[in-house]
């Protein structure tokens, strides 16, 4: 089962509690993201590889659990997710290893999944990512502005350490601080 609780590092914790009957295998990874005052939203892989989501609060209810735009890893597979704005961006390894995203929320629904620049990882495997702030030239005054990026990092079949910014795939020792701050 999945079960959820809360509080504070070095103070007490409620108890544990079942999140809406959810399944995935155990121990496997399960992502949260906040999506408001004390509501999150988790997203797991279930025994089949498929991608689902529920959102709730520590101290309320939970939703049921919802597939995510039909994305399916392995089974019990790494689910990423990010906060970008308002929606939340996910990202994963589908079983050929094949590196996808898909964005949306729980509350209005999920676009579909897209290759993330030709990324290519282990089947199932993590797949990190993270929001950056990112300067663009504009046309007017102040002719910058700052827009939410994401940069995302992964470790291929063969160990060698990749990030994707922009676009661009950028090979170990290329981008070092990024790839180290991503993935240790």
């Amino acid at each position: 089962g999945v079960f959820m609780t809360s509080g504070t590092p070095g103070q007490d914790w409620a108890p544990w509690r079942s999140v809406s009957q959810g399944s995935t295998l155990a121990g496997a990874p399960i992502s949260a993201v906040r999506t408001g005052t004390d509501r999150i939203a988790l997203f797991l892989a279930d025994p089949a590889g498929w991608v689902y989501t529920a959102s709730g609060s520590s101290t309320g209810t939970w939703s049921a659990w919802s597939p995510v735009s039909e994305g399916r890893t392995t089974p019990g597979g790494s689910v990423t997710a990010v906060a970008v704005g308002d929606d939340i961006a996910l990202f994963l390894a589908d079983a050929g290893g094949g590196v996808y995203t898909a964005a949306g929320s729980p509350a209005a629904g999920w676009g579909p999944w897209s290759w993330v620049s030709g990324g290519r990882t282990v089947p199932g495997g993590f797949v990190a990512a993270a929001v950056v702030q990112h300067a663009e030239r504009t046309t007017s005054l102040p002719f910058v502005e700052m827009r939410n990026r994401i940069n995302v990092a992964l470790a291929d079949a063969n160990g060698g350490l990749y990030t994707s910014k922009d676009g661009a795939v950028c090979r170990r020792g290329l981008n070092r601080r990024l790839t180290h701050a991503l993935v240790g």
